[in-house]
């Protein structure tokens, strides 16, 4: 097995892991999953650093002040002392705004080229789901637990998918 089908079948154990506990967690999954990434690739890179400045005698700042930060933020992640729900709710919010930019510009192109029908109704249908969904996400706590299993479902699928394709001969993958 050559190292790039071993990375991508790790890669999809790791993907089909977080999906498990993102189905069973919801997003605070997320901050652990961070926290640990945060500190592996923290740790990685203040390594890499101490080893360049070994072998040049140059200490890369850029090299360990990422990997500091890194670190920082993955032990805080770990530790509870920090979340990334701040991330989830400006995307809810965010989703919020661009459904009624996408909405408003579906009634524009609506009313500015009539023969634009389906184009525009389909704009106005994208944006209400984008408008309706989050607020349903902010309202209702039994959709939050649903939308989060659904997420971590997928999550893992996906990953599963990843070690599958891994295993199929490449001429079933290629196109024809």
């Amino acid at each position: 097995m050559n190292s790039n089908k071993f990375v991508n079948i790790i890669e999809g154990a790791v993907l089909v892991v977080l999906g498990i506990l993102v189905a069973i967690n919801g997003w605070a999954a997320l901050d652990t999953y961070f926290g640990i990434v945060g500190i592996v690739a923290g740790a990685v890179l203040v390594i890499l650093a101490f080893a360049l400045a070994f072998n040049t005698k140059l200490l890369p700042f850029g090299f360990l002040a990422a990997g500091a930060v890194l670190l920082t933020i993955g032990i805080a992640l770990v530790a509870d002392k920090l979340t990334l729900a701040v991330v989830i709710d400006l995307t809810i919010y965010a989703l919020i705004g661009l459904g009624a930019a996408i909405a408003i510009y579906g009634l524009f192109v609506l009313l500015a080229h009539k023969r634009t029908l389906p184009y525009s109704l389909g704009l106005l249908v994208i944006g209400a789901v984008l408008i309706i969904l989050p607020i349903v996400y902010i309202n209702v706590a039994d959709f939050r637990k649903a939308f989060w299993i659904i997420v971590g479902i997928a999550i893992a699928v996906y990953g599963g998918l990843v070690i599958l394709f891994q295993f199929l001969p490449e001429k079933a993958l290629a196109k024809k």
